[in-house]
């Protein structure tokens, strides 16, 4: 077990989680795997791909694949480098553009169809261990429990709570895709105190991603228990996170 760093953990009314690798492990391995021109890839594109077909089908898969991964590496640019959330709808708007699939009627169903089947496949990577179970078992009675997720589509993480059967244990659920922001931005923090009506000193946050979790949380005052899965280092210069833990469990220690 690894040992803290950091002061003793203080009165706190509320622990706030982030969302994927940290509360929810999210398992790439676990996504359908493919051959693509060539080389095998672990990609959702296949099934979105026959959900598409009404407007796409005269487009051959190798192209629709390299629209597919292209919109998302855009996507991703833009999230760092403005922190500002690109949408599951807006990401497949970026997606018709490039295959240049005019709007039309039927279209707009489409595409709730396709990020239905996009978000179906993706909870195949998701891992809820039972240790995590416990650890929320042990947390509930004694604080207000919130999770704050960096991610494109709010009605996937919910579904994702709701099938651990874990909703139930979050006050609040807030998702960067409903505010607009992601980590660090201090508007997805500030809107999670406004609807827990609590201030940053009354509540810790833990995640695993120095970048987004600790400097966000740092940022607006809050203290933080930073996940050290050993994957990532903090960025030179960054403060010391309040506490730092070598897994999701070990949470339980502190807390």
């Amino acid at each position: 077990m690894g040992v803290p760093k950091g002061d003793s953990v203080g009165t706190y009314q509320a622990v706030i989680f982030d969302m994927f690798d940290t509360l929810v492990n999210f398992r790439n391995v676990h996504l359908p795997l493919m051959q693509v021109n060539g080389r095998a890839v672990r990609t959702t594109s296949p099934f979105v791909y026959e959900v598409l077909k009404p407007l796409c089908g005269a487009i051959p898969f190798e192209d629709f694949f390299r629209a597919f991964v292209g919109t998302y590496r855009a996507a991703e640019e833009i999230r760092n480098r403005e922190h500002r959330e690109v949408t599951a709808h807006q990401r497949f708007r970026m997606l018709f553009q490039r295959l240049q699939i005019p709007d039309g009627p039927g279209v707009a169903d489409l595409m709730e169809a396709g990020i239905a089947e996009h978000t179906r496949q993706l909870a195949r990577a998701m891992e809820f261990p039972a240790s995590h179970r416990a650890l929320l078992d042990r947390l509930q009675p004694r604080y207000r429990l919130g999770i704050i997720s960096n991610f494109d589509h709010g009605p996937t993480v919910e579904l994702a709570l709701v099938a651990q059967d874990i909703r139930d244990r979050f006050e609040t659920v807030v998702v960067s895709a409903d505010i607009g922001w992601r980590k660090p931005r201090p508007e997805i923090f500030q809107e999670t105190f406004r609807q827990m009506g609590i201030g940053p000193t009354e509540a810790v946050f833990v995640g695993d991603t120095p970048e987004v979790d600790v400097l966000g949380a740092q940022a607006v005052g809050m203290d933080v228990i930073w996940i050290d899965n050993g994957t990532k280092a903090l960025p030179p210069g960054t403060p010391p996170p309040t506490h730092t833990v070598r897994s999701f469990v070990e949470v339980g220690d502190l807390l």
